[in-house]
């Protein structure tokens, strides 16, 4: 008989950490597990195509419609409500994401099997996106959760690293890479970049060189950086005069405001294009894809560009370096994330490069779904072994 397992999130909607859920469930041996899939916040349209997805996979998907309030300042009814839920269902075996899962997660009892996936390095995050004093409270509260948990996975080696020097836990940690689901997906590369532009609509000039870059919502994504690199390289040579940046994903509105005014103080066309389905054909639509980021706990947008073939410029940080270390074509582009001046020569660079088609076959095949939900699987068979002897 499949073994009930209970996967924890905040909310369904198809971007970051529930991408990676939804790749580690599409490719868990059924016969193996009875998922359950429990969003603590109330449903939103954005989520109904996963939901489908969940449901068409064989899951079960249930709401417990706490808002943000009740997760942050009644965590433990939350967990009561939860706790409910998993007895009815029998379920031992509990796996949650992100900050206010763990925190609901971590307060049901002993008897429960807990592990929890740590998406990202969490006080750089909290801190940059909250503000010193609200980030270092969801820092704190997050430490004291995580004693309570059987099991702690990293998403990458650098992130594992980071909770190894920041947390004092016997049992820290696992690192299991992201990875994406590539059904029906392959290797990719667009020889007529003018003529896909063209059809995604992009506003852009076809044939001029075209940056994209992926995130609003956080400074760490460091866009200004960027934005800068481009001006000089456009104060140094006529090509990259006329090349615009195409910036995807949704972000606040005094980010992106802010971004707004720096790209047109620089003379640069900044196109703001939200959210989309899928990024990889604006990756193959691309010139270079750019990330001047200052703190990653993965980046599957490395992943997703190198499977459209694109170029890639990323600034030297650790989750990247990690990168480079599977694919040594990523370490001649990496660049300093303060400085402008190398910024500008990765792009250069980057522009200029041609990726082999075996280097990217390899990266893709170990950053693959089916391969991070075998290491989860294990995980799960070892715990409950061990809670069973």
């Amino acid at each position: 008989m499949p073994t009930p397992l209970a996967i924890v999130v905040s909310s369904i909607v198809d971007k970051g950490p529930l991408k990676v859920v939804a790749a580690l469930v599409h490719y868990l041996p059924r016969d193996v597990y009875r998922p359950l899939i429990v969003e603590l916040q109330s449903l939103t349209r954005k989520g109904d195509e996963l939901r489908q997805k969940f449901v068409s996979w064989g899951c079960k998907v249930v709401s417990l419609h706490a808002s943000l309030w009740r997760l942050e300042l009644g965590t433990c009814r939350v967990a009561k409500e939860l706790q409910d839920l998993l007895d009815k269902e029998q379920i031992r075996l509990v796996h949650s994401h992100t900050y206010h899962p763990d925190l609901v997660v971590a307060r049901l009892p002993e008897r429960f099997i807990k592990l929890s996936t740590l998406h990202n390095r969490a006080h750089e995050d909290f801190s940059s996106n909250k503000g010193a004093l609200v980030g270092g409270y969801m820092w704190r509260r997050l430490k004291r959760a995580l004693v309570h948990f059987d099991h702690l996975i990293g998403i990458s080696n650098a992130t594992t690293d980071y909770y190894n020097e920041n947390l004092s836990l016997p049992r820290l940690a696992t690192s299991i890479a992201n990875g994406i689901d590539l059904e029906g997906r392959e290797l990719a590369k667009c020889e007529d970049k003018a003529s896909l532009r063209k059809e995604l609509a992009l506003p852009v000039d076809p044939e001029a060189p075209l940056i994209l870059a992926i995130g609003l919502q956080s400074p760490l994504k460091n866009h200004g950086l960027l934005l800068r690199a481009l001006a000089q390289l456009a104060s140094k040579e006529e090509y990259w005069q006329k090349a615009s940046v195409l910036f995807l994903g949704e972000g606040e509105g005094e980010e992106q405001k802010d971004y707004q005014t720096l790209a047109q103080s620089l003379g640069i066309n900044a196109i703001f294009w939200g959210n989309v389905p899928d990024v990889v054909p604006y990756m193959q639509a691309a010139t270079v894809y750019v990330s001047a980021s200052q703190s990653e706990g993965f980046g599957l947008t490395v992943v997703e560009a190198a499977l459209a073939q694109c170029p890639m410029a990323l600034s030297d940080i650790a989750s990247f370096r990690e990168f480079a270390r599977t694919f040594p074509a990523l370490e001649k582009t990496l660049f300093p994330p303060n400085s402008i001046e190398r910024c500008a020569q990765s792009i250069a660079y980057a522009a200029k490069m041609q990726y082999t088609e075996s280097d990217l076959q390899r990266f893709i095949r170990y950053y693959s779904a089916p391969r991070m939900s075998e290491e989860y699987h294990l995980i799960y068979q070892s715990l409950l072994a061990e809670s069973n002897s």
